[in-house]
Parts: structure tokens; sequence; C-alpha cells
């Protein structure tokens, strides 16, 4: 089992990986917020059944899939939600990932962030650092909606690789 204090700096250490891991099935920041926050309620009740670091990112995730699960179901959202298959993919790619340690998955980022061209470099900032919306987006730089999207996944496709390289992942 457990103590408290190892309990709470495992969810505050996996609290991004989580948070993005949630947002891929339910797509909102808020909702995986308070998705978050119920697991951690609920890890905090459960820690006599954790018995370690390796067990709580197990169970974390476990966990963040039925919870997402549940509530896009309650909110009659399943059609955006993955299908199972893919969830079960993910699933092992994050299992993949849990030896990795997070300074150097930040510096892969920041390598590869680099790597980009300042055009795309300026779009990732006005999206996550200034939170601006793909309407607000398109209308500062002056394009359409779906071509931000496509040049999003382009972005994101690109840092996939780049991160993957640096770290040596092998794509499953």
């Amino acid at each position: 089992m457990m103590d408290e204090q190892s309990l709470v700096r495992g969810l505050l250490s996996e609290q991004t990986k989580v948070m993005g891991y949630i947002k891929s099935f339910v797509r909102r920041q808020e909702t995986a917020k308070d998705i978050f926050q119920e697991i951690c309620v609920l890890a905090l009740q459960k820690r006599p059944e954790i018995n370690d670091e390796a067990h709580l990112k197990k169970w974390m995730r476990t966990s963040a899939r039925f919870y997402a699960l549940r509530t896009l179901r309650k909110r009659a959202e399943s059609h955006l939600s993955l299908d199972h298959d893919v969830a079960d993919v993910m699933d092992r790619r994050w299992n993949s990932m849990d030896s990795l340690d997070q300074s150097q998955m930040a510096e892969a980022l920041r390598g590869c962030m680099g790597a980009l061209s300042s055009a795309n470099r300026r779009m990732l900032e006005k999206r996550f650092v200034a939170n601006c919306d793909y309407d607000r987006l398109a209308k500062d730089l002056n394009r359409s909606v779906s071509s931000l999207y496509t040049a999003f996944s382009r972005i994101y496709s690109s840092l996939a690789r780049c991160i993957s390289d640096k770290l040596s992942l092998q794509p499953r």
C-alpha cells in the first residue's frame, strides 16, 4: 500500500500525461479536468488497494478510460469517443512510455519544437499559450478553420515522429 504522500506525488507527477489521455477521449479540457479530479478523489479512497507507483500509473489510466467513457455516455456523446480497439492500442503505447523520464520527454519536445518552422511555432503558441480557439486563430491568420485542422494535424505528426526518433521509440 502506498502512503498518502507518495500517492499524491504520483498523482501530480502523472497529471499531464493522464489529462492528455483523458482529453483524447472527451476532447474538452474542462471535462478532462473534472474527470482527473474524480480520479484523484477515488485514488485517495482506494489507496489501501494501490501497491506502488507502477500500479498507480496503470490504475490511473484504467480509471481515466472508464470515467471518460462513462462521461461520454452520460452526455450522449459516444459518437465522439474512440473505438475500444483504438483505446487498447493507446493503452499499450502509454504503458510502453511509463519507463521514460519526464525530463527526457520535455527535452525531446523542446528540441522538436525548435526544429519546426517559425510559422508553425507561432501557430502552436497562439493555440496553446494564448489559448486561441480555432475560429479566432483562423481569423487572426486569415485562414479557414479546416486549413488549420490540416496544418495542426501535420504539425502534431511531425512532432510525434521527431519525439519518437529522439526517444528511440518504435511505432506500434
